[in-house]
């Protein structure tokens, strides 16, 4: 985990609303990521760094890891710029909470579609860009949610109770879905729980 504002190797940015700051999500384009069954993916670690207008004050830095689809968050920093004033207790003060900007990373950055779909550069920064702005939504509530229950053990019990909403949801023709409303998880983190079930040997119905 990164404790600095240095640039990832390779790196790659998404960048993200905040007033009177320049912010973006980065990670490195070479690094390992998350496959999800889905297809989608993420990176294990990335970062958001938040440069506020006032060239003075310190830069915000955010570090993130991956754990069971859901980011955790590693390290927080204040960065003094090589020209700054030096951090001061206003400065933490005035920080966005980490938990709104932990939803804001996740949504900027995750379940993202594979860069190997597009022909080019500027197709990869298009798709990621639309995919961004359509999954956004979905993955700030579940990134909400997967953060209020802490992390869940897939423990038996998890697997019995994810196979029992499964099957009772088949009819409805979406109960991958049903799973995902039902622990508050991400589509891809539902697909993973199902398919965890399946592979214990619980009843899907099928």
């Amino acid at each position: 985990m990164r404790l600095r504002a240095n640039p990832w190797p390779d790196e790659r940015r998404f960048p993200v609303r905040s007033p009177g700051a320049t912010a973006y999500v980065a990670c490195s384009d070479t690094s390992p990521v998350v496959n999800y069954p889905d297809g989608s993916w993420g990176p294990r670690e990335f970062s958001y760094v938040e440069i506020p207008d006032d060239p003075s004050a310190p830069i915000y830095v955010i570090e993130f890891g991956h754990d069971e689809g859901v980011p955790k968050v590693g390290a927080v920093s204040l960065v003094r710029r090589p020209d700054g004033r030096e951090v001061r207790t206003v400065d933490l003060r005035a920080l966005r909470s980490v938990e709104d900007v932990a939803e804001d990373a996740w949504a900027a950055i995750a379940g993202l579609p594979l860069a190997a779909v597009a022909d080019t550069a500027e197709e990869v920064d298009a798709n990621i860009a639309r995919a961004a702005l359509a999954a956004a939504p979905d993955l700030k509530r579940a990134m909400r949610g997967a953060r209020r229950r802490g992390r869940r053990r897939v423990t038996p019990a998890v697997l019995a109770e994810t196979a029992r909403v499964y099957r009772e949801a088949r009819a409805s023709g979406a109960p991958t879905r049903a799973v995902g409303e039902h622990f508050g998880l991400a589509p891809s983190t539902a697909s993973l729980y199902v398919k965890r079930a399946r592979d214990a040997g619980e009843d899907m119905g099928d």
